[in-house]
């Protein structure tokens, strides 16, 4: 009988410690938890979806403890070039091959419209004329017409919303020609001249690693820049008025001093209220596409007066872009309620 109770007691001790075993899991210690998922892009909408609507603003009510998240170099993998920057101070919260050569496309338009500032006033009017004829073959366009008249602010709106090539060769040749005081300038070799400029600009700036051929980002392998330099070109560009009004407008008409009237439209769906993209954080940016460059995107992200500047680029295609910049705007808000969250390793210049 006592070694039946005996046996009995060892029985429901064995059974006891086999059950604490199996419940702590990894030989004892607490099961791991599971962390969220911060690189999911729960905002963005698919690419076949045939319903336009906004994307739903992300939840930033969060509450972190133990803020701690942080990303590798690859944290979008069908994103070649990607940032996250503070517009103000440049700190590169998350990048993606920030120091490596990549072709930008229409993003060149920002350098193109400082440079241009830099040497002209945004009245100065200027005439259309046979630099026309170097507007490559399938470009985005204003439509300007030979003989025309505009202010260079006027050319800037047609320069950044729909991304006209004509307005960049009409803005390179008149500011080369006022600044070489040479009206018989030849078209090419202003453009040529003009192109110079926006490189002397890039190097008095810091944006060591980019240089420029042309000023409206068509391809050429001796046309490159960074997504670093990238950033700091555009955090410049919110500086400017004349450009960080130009960067947020969304439509704009007006009436040249030739007396043509011109209705332009913002290429960049975060501003197109019907768009399944558009939504009222975003207050600016530009968008680019070429062969060499893909689909490009600079978003200028605002959240509680802070300004973000979010890069993608050499993207799929066109919705692809506003997808993954989706998800770099929901990495946007973490980092922004989240205090030093993110990984060092990953900054700008690392």
């Amino acid at each position: 009988m006592l070694n039946f109770a005996k046996k009995a007691i060892l029985l429901t001790l064995v059974a006891f410690l086999a059950v604490s075993f199996f419940a702590c899991g990894n030989g004892g210690e607490p099961a791991e938890q599971s962390q969220p998922d911060i690189n999911s892009n729960a905002s963005s909408v698919p690419e076949s979806s045939d319903i336009e609507q906004p994307l739903e603003l992300p939840d930033v009510s969060y509450s972190y403890s133990e803020p701690s998240y942080t990303y590798n170099d690859n944290f979008l993998p069908e994103v070649p070039f990607a940032g996250i920057y503070n517009a103000r101070s440049l700190k590169g919260y998350c990048t993606q091959s920030p120091n490596e050569k990549l072709y930008p496309a229409s993003l060149t338009k920002m350098v193109t419209a400082l440079t241009a500032l830099k040497y002209c006033s945004a009245d100065a009017v200027f005439k259309v004329g046979t630099e026309l004829n170097l507007v490559n073959e399938g470009s985005s366009i204003m439509w300007l017409g030979q003989g025309m008249r505009l202010s260079l602010e006027q050319l800037i709106y047609g320069l950044m919303l729909p991304s006209g090539n004509d307005a960049a060769y009409t803005i390179a040749v008149n500011v080369a020609r006022s600044i070489q005081g040479n009206e018989q300038l030849s078209d090419k070799d202003a453009v040529a001249a003009f192109a110079q400029l926006m490189n002397d600009f890039c190097n008095e700036i810091g944006a060591a690693d980019s240089h420029f051929v042309n000023p409206d980002g068509w391809d050429n392998e001796n046309h490159y820049t960074t997504v670093k330099d990238i950033a700091l070109i555009y955090s410049l560009g919110l500086k400017n008025p004349i450009t960080s009004t130009a960067m947020a407008t969304k439509q704009i008409s007006f009436k040249t001093e030739s007396g043509h009237k011109f209705n332009l439209t913002n290429s960049n769906l975060f501003l197109n209220e019907e768009s399944r993209f558009f939504r009222q954080d975003i207050v600016g940016g530009k968008t680019g596409t070429t062969n060499l460059a893909g689909a490009c995107l600079v978003t200028v992200l605002s959240i509680e007066n802070d300004n973000y500047i979010l890069i993608t680029a050499k993207c799929a295609d066109n919705s692809s872009r506003y997808v993954h910049t989706s998800t770099l705007i929901e990495m946007a808000y973490r980092y922004h309620y989240a205090e030093e969250i993110y990984n060092p390793a990953t900054q700008a210049g690392k």
